[in-house]
């Protein structure tokens, strides 16, 4: 019988925000964990990127942080 020590321990990956310019630690799909960025990409009356509705109240919340992957110029969505 083998045994064997399994230890996690992935290092952050970093990014840099296309919308806000911060840097930030990617969490899923290259967006943060938290919702840090001030800025919101509103388009059709929806935030392209937390989904929500626009209105007065979550305009001054914040979204996710976002980067464009390099290796396609683009946001890949897999299906």
């Amino acid at each position: 019988m083998s045994y064997y020590w399994l230890e996690d321990t992935k290092q952050p990956q970093y990014a840099r925000c296309d919308k806000c310019e911060d840097r930030y630690v990617m969490y899923s799909g290259r967006h943060s964990q938290r919702r840090s960025c001030r800025v919101h990409k509103w388009i059709n009356g929806y935030c392209r990127d937390c989904r929500e509705k626009y209105t007065i109240a979550n305009a001054l919340r914040g979204c996710y942080h976002i980067s464009t992957p390099l290796c396609c110029g683009g946001i890949c969505n897999i299906s």
